[in-house]
């Protein structure tokens, strides 16, 4: 039934049904939370978060919903909510330290996702400490060749425009380059010593 459900109502109804029938499905409250928390017409924060609460309930460490409720703290950049920016977060220390707080969280929760190290830079990527933003990057690209992850080349396209924000524009090509060697790799393995080049190379400001 919650397959063929062509309209958020319909899925939020039917979802409750099966609440209902296995209160200790922390999958079925994740779903219920995200249902609530789509743009559009039924957009219901409140519910959101609710149903988010009593999956992190059943499951303290249930990392599609600890990844919901970061996006939700830090917004933007896929995420609801204002992006973080110099003026209205970076220039409060005690915020700075909230957020590593919870990243390092995140990152103990799940070492292997790569996805979310793109998450980690973005949000650093806006303020005064693009350099940081550059390490997480990194983090990500070295986790993929681990794990072989397709998302690699992405990784690598935001090392690429951090480096072009810092003016550091020959190493911003050259990730450029190795995203696009990546992209079109069988193997998706790079090598580690190509990025090392880039990434240690003496910096040249402009």
């Amino acid at each position: 039934d919650l397959s063929k459900a062509i309209n958020r109502s319909e899925r939020v109804k039917i979802l409750k049904k099966i609440s209902k029938i296995n209160p200790n499905n922390v999958e079925i409250f994740y779903l219920l939370g995200n249902e609530y928390g789509n743009y559009g017409p039924g957009l219901d924060p409140v519910n959101r978060d609710l149903s988010y609460k009593k999956a992190l309930e059943i499951d303290p460490n249930h990392w599609p919903t600890r990844r919901k409720m970061f996006g939700i703290k830090y917004g933007g950049f896929g995420d609801p909510g204002r992006a973080k920016t110099v003026d209205n977060f970076f220039i409060y220390p005690d915020s700075v330290s909230m957020l590593e707080s919870d990243i390092k969280k995140m990152i103990n929760l799940d070492t292997l996702n790569a996805f979310v190290y793109r998450k980690f830079g973005d949000i650093y990527r806006y303020s005064n400490n693009i350099e940081r933003s550059k390490n997480y990057y990194l983090k990500g690209v070295k986790l993929c060749d681990r794990t072989n992850n397709s998302f690699k080349p992405e990784l690598l396209h935001t090392l690429g425009n951090a480096s072009f924000l810092l003016g550091d524009l020959e190493d911003a090509f050259d990730f450029y380059q190795l995203a696009i060697d990546s992209e079109f790799d069988p193997y998706l393995k790079m090598n580690l010593n190509n990025l090392n080049k880039v990434y240690i190379r003496p910096k040249r400001h402009i």
